[in-house]
């Protein structure tokens, strides 16, 4: 069950697009800093980035709708849930953006609180009861990265060829802090 439970009244700036369209939307793989990744290994947090606005001027740092797996209570249980908002801030966390393509959504999703319906609903339904085995405890199963991987797939889009998805890592070291003040400050601004 998602710890979002009123979808129908949740903004975080997702009805903050004033031109959206779901045709032709460029999907991107943002990979976020963290103090491992001096040793090159990209194990930050990973975000989808879906450019609904058509508003990405620069590939480096993609504007749209961001799909990612959070920890909202950022508390010992490290429990898990999907969040979709508004993503519109050149982030100096940023340390990678994949451009991956143009997503495809079912028919039945004409706008973007339904999108984000389909999401949270694919996210409690099939990540994490068929992925994750019913578990919304961050693990080597239930991390930011399978999840993104997951989104990829449902968006008909491939992975990157070559770019490894890692199994387990704990979750402090992907520097949830940062990310999260980098994010809120992002979903609640106009630039």
């Amino acid at each position: 069950m998602s710890l979002y439970t009123d979808i129908e009244t949740m903004d975080d700036g997702v009805i903050s697009f004033t031109n959206f369209s779901l045709q032709n939307v460029k999907a991107y793989l943002n990979i976020y800093k963290t103090s491992l990744d001096s040793f090159g290994t990209e194990v930050g947090h990973h975000s989808i980035v879906l450019d609904v606005g058509n508003e990405t001027t620069d590939e480096e740092h993609p504007i749209g709708l961001m799909v990612h797996l959070v920890i909202p209570k950022r508390d010992e249980n490290q429990l898990v849930d999907c969040a979709v908002h508004r993503y519109n801030k050149k982030s100096d966390l940023l340390l990678r953006s994949i451009y991956l393509g143009i997503a495809t959504f079912p028919n039945k999703v004409q706008n973007l609180r339904e999108l984000r319906t389909w999401f949270v609903k694919r996210f409690e339904r099939q990540f994490i009861q068929e992925h994750c085995n019913g578990n919304f405890k961050w693990c080597s199963d239930t991390n930011c990265h399978k999840y993104s991987a997951f989104v990829v797939s449902q968006l008909g889009l491939e992975w990157p060829e070559g770019f490894k998805i890692l199994n387990d890592y704990p979750s402090w070291t992907i520097d949830l802090v940062s990310f999260y003040r980098d994010t809120i400050l992002s979903s609640h601004s106009s630039s």
